[in-house]
Protein backbone atom coordinates (compact mmCIF):
# COMPACT_ATOMS: atom_id res chain seq x y z
CA UNK A 1 0.00 0.00 0.00
CA UNK A 2 1.72 3.43 -0.90
CA UNK A 3 -0.94 5.81 0.43
CA UNK A 4 -4.02 6.35 2.09
CA UNK A 5 -4.02 10.04 3.44
CA UNK A 6 -0.11 11.32 3.67
CA UNK A 7 0.46 11.39 -0.19
CA UNK A 8 -0.72 13.69 -2.66
CA UNK A 9 -4.51 13.70 -3.32
CA UNK A 10 -7.09 16.66 -3.76
CA UNK A 11 -8.65 18.23 -1.15
CA UNK A 12 -11.80 16.42 -2.04
CA UNK A 13 -10.20 12.61 -2.47
CA UNK A 14 -11.76 9.98 -0.61
CA UNK A 15 -8.55 8.68 0.74
CA UNK A 16 -8.95 11.16 3.11
CA UNK A 17 -12.41 9.69 4.37
CA UNK A 18 -10.66 6.45 4.56
CA UNK A 19 -12.81 5.27 1.67
CA UNK A 20 -9.48 4.94 -1.07
CA UNK A 21 -6.36 3.68 -0.65
CA UNK A 22 -3.49 3.05 -3.42
CA UNK A 23 -1.46 0.00 -3.68
CA UNK A 24 2.04 -0.03 -5.51
CA UNK A 25 2.98 -2.77 -7.65
CA UNK A 26 6.59 -3.88 -7.56
CA UNK A 27 8.49 -6.69 -9.54
CA UNK A 28 8.57 -7.94 -13.09
CA UNK A 29 5.71 -6.98 -15.45
CA UNK A 30 4.23 -10.61 -15.04
CA UNK A 31 4.55 -10.21 -11.55
CA UNK A 32 2.75 -6.34 -11.52
CA UNK A 33 0.17 -7.75 -14.00
CA UNK A 34 -0.75 -10.23 -11.34
CA UNK A 35 -0.32 -7.94 -8.40
CA UNK A 36 -2.98 -5.10 -10.72
CA UNK A 37 -5.36 -7.72 -10.92
CA UNK A 38 -5.63 -9.67 -7.79
CA UNK A 39 -5.29 -5.79 -6.09
CA UNK A 40 -8.38 -4.99 -8.60
CA UNK A 41 -10.58 -8.35 -8.17
CA UNK A 42 -10.41 -7.87 -3.85
CA UNK A 43 -11.45 -4.05 -4.68
CA UNK A 44 -14.08 -4.94 -6.50
CA UNK A 45 -14.78 -8.26 -4.35
CA UNK A 46 -15.95 -5.60 -1.11
CA UNK A 47 -17.83 -3.50 -3.26
CA UNK A 48 -15.29 -0.52 -4.40
CA UNK A 49 -14.01 0.16 -7.83
CA UNK A 50 -10.59 0.71 -9.00
CA UNK A 51 -8.33 2.06 -11.91
CA UNK A 52 -4.48 0.76 -12.71
CA UNK A 53 -1.54 2.67 -13.81
CA UNK A 54 1.66 2.95 -11.79
CA UNK A 55 -0.29 1.73 -9.23
CA UNK A 56 -4.18 0.79 -8.52
CA UNK A 57 -6.50 3.08 -6.84
CA UNK A 58 -9.25 0.87 -4.81
CA UNK A 59 -12.16 3.45 -3.46
CA UNK A 60 -15.54 2.30 -1.85
CA UNK A 61 -18.70 4.41 -2.41
CA UNK A 62 -18.55 7.95 -5.13
CA UNK A 63 -18.91 6.08 -8.28
CA UNK A 64 -15.82 5.96 -10.82
CA UNK A 65 -18.15 8.46 -13.42
CA UNK A 66 -17.76 11.17 -10.57
CA UNK A 67 -13.78 10.49 -9.93
CA UNK A 68 -12.53 12.29 -12.89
Amino acid sequence: MNAIAGACHSTTSKHYDGKAVDFQKFGSATEKAAQEKAFRDACTKHGGWSHGGTHVHCQIGKSQQNFY
